[in-house]
């Protein structure tokens, strides 16, 4: 069973009670650090440990509690792990009815936390909820698989069926909804348009526009590019290419008539005058 997943599988759908004696396999065949146990019951199958020949593998009184105590010190298992295992092992067993019920509880044949009684068991209700929907979802994957199988009416769905709420079976009979299609945007076919639209004319870009002429007036001259004037200049020739901008912004201003302002009892005149060859503004 160790090398089969596909029996081990099978196993745990039908929740088949397995028996192990770690300790008898360690004398026989298997090292106990190699035995299957703990990977068998961290999947969810239904196992329980057990004694094998007391008298040849064992060294206490209570074989079964040694089975117990060395399976928890070597495989790490917790209280709410041996409480499962020992729940398992109940269930297992030939006992009558009468005795399970003393042991397990009166509801112990029911599936999942309601089949659980606390104050028996030890065992949380939490772990008994995931193991049962764990085991749920299993029978419901395969539900969905083999619905849409074109043999589906041939098969014996009674066991899986059986297995499965009727929410989940009415969930998996109601149709549900497609997937929503994305509406594709299409681009406008601009030769199809209306010859209306078409003869309204379009504005050129901005960069296309034409450049406005320079503001400055054509007698002013050429503005040069570096006014400072240079080493191998004249003081002469510097004066000379100022005058040349200053004065037509110079007669420009002294023939706007002077606009009185009040502001707090005084008056300000913009008056032009010139000092040293360049116009300035006084406030009188």
């Amino acid at each position: 069973l160790r090398k089969a997943p596909v029996l081990q599988y099978l196993d745990y759908l039908c929740q088949i009670g397995i028996a192990m004696s770690p300790l008898s396999n360690k004398s026989l065949f298997l090292t106990y650090s190699k035995n299957p146990f703990p990977v068998f019951f961290a999947r969810g199958m239904n196992v329980s440990l057990s004694t094998d020949d007391p008298l040849q593998f064992h060294y206490t009184k209570e074989p079964l509690m040694e089975e117990y105590s060395i399976a928890t010190q070597v495989y790490q298992f917790s209280g709410s792990d041996l409480c499962e295992i020992a729940r398992n092992s109940v269930l297992q067993s030939g006992f009558e009815h009468s005795v399970k019920v003393h042991w397990l509880g009166p509801n112990y044949l029911l599936p999942g936390p309601a089949g659980n009684n606390i104050h028996k068991t030890n065992l949380s209700n939490i772990r008994v909820s995931f193991r049962y929907e764990t085991l749920t979802e299993e029978f419901y994957m395969m539900y969905k698989t083999l619905v849409k199988s074109p043999q589906y009416h041939n098969l014996d769905m009674t066991y899986i069926l059986h297995h499965l709420p009727e929410e989940l079976l009415s969930d998996a009979a109601s149709p549900r909804p497609g997937p929503r299609r994305k509406k594709s945007h299409q681009v406008p076919d601009v030769s199809s348009s209306s010859s209306s639209s078409a003869s309204i004319p379009l504005k050129p870009p901005t960069s296309l526009l034409p450049i406005p002429a320079d503001p400055l007036p054509a007698h002013a001259g050429p503005i040069p590019l570096d006014p400072r004037p240079s080493p191998s200049s004249s003081s002469s020739s510097s004066s000379t290419h100022l005058e040349r901008v200053i004065t037509p912004v110079m007669t420009s201003r002294a023939s706007a008539p002077a606009v009185p302002h009040k502001d707090d009892g005084h008056v300000m005149h913009h008056q032009p005058q010139s000092e040293g060859g360049a116009t300035v503004h006084k406030l009188l």
